[in-house]
């Protein structure tokens, strides 16, 4: 059950990454670190704030005054893109368990975000699959109660499905008196 609830968590986690774009520039401020305003490669980052009261408003404003970009909420109009070239994209849940936001950002930049104490998780966006088909073989008259096993719903199907790997790396040691 538990890892079904990580699936899900991971799934709503990649579906908000992948809905999700933002820029940014980069430039040097007075308080020494690093900004967005040189020509260096960019790539779209998500960056993931710690779970803690007035984290968010404590970043945002450093975003918005001290590196001088914009926050520009979700909206259903704008979810793959922003127009504005100077702003970062604010994913984070209504409940406010998830903060976060997604932006272009050069490595160097990256570097000085991994280093704050507000955020907690900076990844590279990237494409990710969590469906993985297992390799499955049919025995076509199960057992009794097999076939139950392998699907939720009825009405039966007269046969059990079950990963061909099963039992791989199983040893069995049967002690008869």
């Amino acid at each position: 059950m538990k890892i079904l609830k990580n699936i899900i968590f991971i799934s709503v986690l990649i579906y908000l990454f992948a809905s999700v774009e933002s820029v940014v520039q980069k430039s040097k401020n007075e308080d020494n670190t690093i900004s967005d305003s040189s020509n260096s490669p960019k790539s779209i980052y998500n960056i993931i704030l710690k779970n803690m009261e007035s984290v968010q408003s404590t970043h945002y404003d450093w975003l918005t005054n001290k590196q001088n970009k914009c926050v520009k909420e979700k909206s259903e109009q704008s979810i793959s893109s922003i127009d504005d070239k100077n702003c970062v994209k604010d994913f984070s849940s209504q409940d406010g368990r998830l903060k976060g936001y997604s932006g272009w950002f050069t490595e160097e930049f990256v570097k000085e975000l991994k280093k704050r104490n507000d955020v907690d998780i900076v990844e590279k966006d990237q494409i990710m699959s969590i469906q993985y088909v297992v390799p499955r073989d049919i025995q076509i008259t199960p057992t009794e109660g097999l076939d139950r096993i392998d699907q939720a719903k009825f009405p039966l199907d007269g046969q059990y499905a079950f990963p061909n790997s099963a039992g791989q790396g199983v040893n069995i040691f049967v002690v008869g008196t």
